[in-house]
Parts: C-alpha cells; structure tokens; sequence
C-alpha cells in the first residue's frame, strides 16, 4: 500500500484539472484482502480531499505499468517500487521526492 502513496502525492501536486481520476489495478494475496480493502478505502477518502477520485479493483495480471489517457503507457520494470529506502527518522527526501534514491530499473514509455 504504502508505494502508491508517493505517485499519488506527485500526481496531486502536478495536476492542472481541479479534479482528476485515477484508477489503481493490483495483484492481492487473498490471506491480505480485508486488510487491502480497508487500506485503499481509507486512501480513497484520504486523497478525495485533494480532487483525486480513486478507484481501485484486485485483478490476477501483474502488468506493472501505468495507462495514461493521453495514449502512453508506461511500462514499469520494478513495479513502483522504485526508491530505495530512507534512512533516518527524519529525511528532506520524505518530504520531497527529487531528494530520493531511486533503484536501478528499466521504465518504458510506450506510444499506444
């Protein structure tokens, strides 16, 4: 759960619509599913405040990409699982996205 939080604080603080629509489409052990849900639901109200209608549903394909509405996927190698750990209890790079140390993976900008 907590890897979608960054991409949709990034989202929210670049968006140019007063509102806009995403939709998250994971794999879920179903050992974890009552968690999951409650989890994403209480992303979905945390983000509403921002103009961020979430949806989300649990699918078997783990795609790793994002599908832009501007016709462009972006396919992700590592998933968004793509920063390294911060150190410390307190880091600027908690706050700020630009100070964080990302893995080595392959992203792929896919014209559709």
């Amino acid at each position: 759960m907590e890897k979608y939080v960054p991409l949709i604080k990034e989202k929210a603080a670049f968006k140019i619509n007063k509102s806009q629509w995403e939709n998250i489409v994971t794999l879920n052990n179903p050992d974890y599913m009552e968690d999951s849900l409650s989890n994403f639901q209480d992303l979905q109200e945390s983000v509403a405040d921002l103009g961020i209608h979430l949806t989300y549903e649990f699918s078997d394909i783990h795609d790793r990409s994002i599908m832009a509405d501007n016709g462009w996927k972006i396919s992700l190698g590592r998933g968004l699982d793509i920063f390294d750990r911060i150190e410390g209890k307190f880091n600027a790079a908690d706050l700020d996205q630009e100070k964080r140390k990302c893995k080595a993976c392959d992203i792929t900008y896919l014209r559709i």
